[in-house]
């Protein structure tokens, strides 16, 4: 049985890092052939979504699971079943109301929410390592290597006019702010400096060498963060999950003080966040034309994609291709110049109406339900990472929701800590463990 479990082990880890490694592009440094990124890309997941379904086959061999599958892959598949039902139903309705787009063009505009399917191998992961911890230690490996080829193409391309990221500079992830070179981070690359914010702040270290590695990696990430890709609500949702860490982590800090600095903090995210800065910037007369022009532009972006939910709020305007001529101008405006992925969860309201407002409110209320539970049992101090990241999603939701193609491959990871933990709380509670 112990041979067995190993072996699983080792597959699902290589199954993982090299997942990671499709959703990073190889770091950038490898322009691969064009038809490459019809299947994996920044906004394609063909590829991972087809090793995922061979995995969950393949590892399900061995009764090492049977406990598993009783206790967590029922809660896990109930995310699947909502996710792919919610999404079934917008493909019908968009199936019968653009008949001149493909059935490929369809599957090809929904298929990445077929990257839920990955909270089973990640579930099953999970269980044989005892914890999430041990594969956040690979992430962070893997993202410190990141953030450094990051600082490196950034320097040698303001300095030397240098590209080493070849496939980023290919695509729409690089543009320019400030006089300098912009890098739009990974979504994921957020979640672990989250984590390892929470590591440094609690003191949750192996020994002196995973203290430095927090260390440097929390430069590096900030450094990225701050001063690279230059996302403001990056930037206000992560210092915002520092802040909620830092008041879970504390049971010395009464109930009062603690709803005092959520509001600050509540106030903080409101002025730093994307659409109220959007907003002021069109009243001010000394702003650059550039600004203005910008503000302007994301303001129209979402008053169009809510008149879009408001026409059919039930499926909004359903499943539409980029490459279906026919119907682009109902998918980005007339001027074709809108972009689902630039208005968070107003771009889900638009595309699937109510029926995405309900995929999203699921997944947020388990989580929520989750934390409620470590609540209860006063395991604030030992989990404040769960809080962290709740608040993160919460806040970027208004421009970068993690339910669209770009930042969806997160979303599994995230639903299988926040299960994983309520698993163990419930088990803990009945002396289980």
């Amino acid at each position: 049985m112990r041979v067995i479990i190993n072996k699983n082990s080792i597959f699902l880890k290589i199954w993982f890092f090299i997942t990671v490694l499709l959703e990073l592009d190889f770091f950038g440094v490898i322009l691969m052939p064009t038809i490459w990124y019809s299947i994996n890309s920044v906004g394609r997941k063909s590829l991972i979504i087809a090793m995922t379904i061979i995995v969950i086959f393949v590892s399900h061999k061995g009764s090492q699971f049977y406990h598993y599958k009783e206790k967590i892959e029922k809660t896990l598949r109930q995310y699947i079943y909502v996710v792919l039902g919610c999404v079934l139903l917008c493909a019908l309705f968009s199936f019968y109301t653009y008949r001149e787009q493909s059935v490929f063009q369809l599957f090809r505009t929904c298929e990445h929410f077929l990257c839920i399917l990955m909270v089973i191998p990640i579930g099953r992961l999970f269980i044989i390592e005892d914890g999430y911890q041990k594969m956040f230690g690979l992430l962070g490996k893997i993202f410190f290597i990141y953030f450094i080829i990051i600082i490196i193409q950034t320097y040698m391309y303001n300095t030397y006019d240098s590209v080493i990221m070849q496939s980023y500079f290919a695509s729409n992830i690089v543009g320019s702010r400030s006089g300098s070179v912009r890098i739009i981070m990974s979504f994921l690359a957020n979640i672990i400096i989250i984590y390892e914010f929470d590591k440094f702040f609690n003191n949750r270290f192996k020994g002196l060498n995973d203290r430095f590695f927090s260390i440097i990696f929390l430069v590096l990430g900030l450094y990225n963060v701050f001063f690279i890709t230059m996302t403001r609500i990056y930037t206000v949702s992560v210092l915002a999950a520092f802040v909620f860490i830092f008041l879970y982590s504390n049971n010395r800090i009464n109930t009062f003080i603690k709803k005092m600095i959520m509001a600050v903090t509540a106030v903080g995210v409101l002025i730093g966040s994307d659409l109220f800065t959007t907003f002021i910037s069109t009243f001010q007369g000394n702003s650059s034309l550039e600004s203005v022009l910008s503000a302007q532009h994301k303001i129209q972006s979402v008053s169009y994609y809510w008149e879009s939910f408001l026409s059919n709020p039930l499926f909004g305007m359903g499943f539409i291709s980029d490459a279906s001529d026919s119907y682009l101008p109902i998918l980005m405006g007339s001027n074709r110049m809108f972009y689902l992925s630039d208005v968070g969860v107003f771009g889900l309201l638009a595309q699937m109406g109510l029926t995405g407002l309900f995929l999203y409110l699921f997944i947020l209320f388990r989580m929520w339900k989750t934390l409620r539970i470590i609540k209860t049992q006063s395991l604030q101090h030992k989990y404040s990472y769960l809080y962290g990241v709740f608040i993160f999603i919460i806040i970027t939701s208004v421009s970068t929701i993690i339910t669209d193609n770009y930042r969806i491959f997160s979303l599994p990871l995230v639903i299988c800590i926040f299960e994983y933990v309520r698993y163990y709380c419930l088990r803990e509670a009945k002396n289980e463990i």
